[in-house]
């Protein structure tokens, strides 16, 4: 097994994951909460649909994520002023700073997990992370 590329992405995505940190436990953030954030954040006023697929998941299963961010006041659903006929989603105040943190304690989980790789391997394991799933 030790050869194998999906055995050795796993064994690094459990030494990787920030989801698994106490450092984000305070954040109550699902990596999937994570990735509607990060999203928004980059790209407000999408719609459920365009936000389903930015995170691979079905408009549908996005349903209950927006939910529990809404509820938790960090994603706001409103009509789309230019188009009536969806709703356009955005983070709320309190959704931009929680992601702002959340990313930041993320990352420095990720730069301590990955300390033993020189700038240029980091950038070269992620290009061809990168290779492989947008094959």
């Amino acid at each position: 097994m030790p050869d194998l590329v999906g055995y050795n992405c796993k064994r690094a995505f459990i030494a990787i994951d920030p989801f698994s940190d106490e450092r984000m436990a305070g954040y109550q953030l699902r990596s999937t909460d994570f990735a509607v954030l990060n999203l928004l954040y980059f790209n407000p006023e999408v719609s459920q649909k365009q936000a389903a697929s930015g995170i691979h998941v079905s408009a549908p299963n996005l349903a209950p994520i927006l939910d529990r961010l809404e509820s938790r006041g960090l994603v706001q659903r409103r009509r789309h002023p230019g188009d009536k006929r969806f709703q356009a989603l955005s983070l709320t105040a309190e959704g931009r700073r929680l992601y702002v943190e959340a990313e930041r304690a993320a990352l420095e989980i990720e730069h301590e997990a990955t300390r033993m790789l020189s700038p240029s391997e980091r950038k070269q394991l992620v290009a061809l992370l990168r290779k492989i799933y947008l094959a």
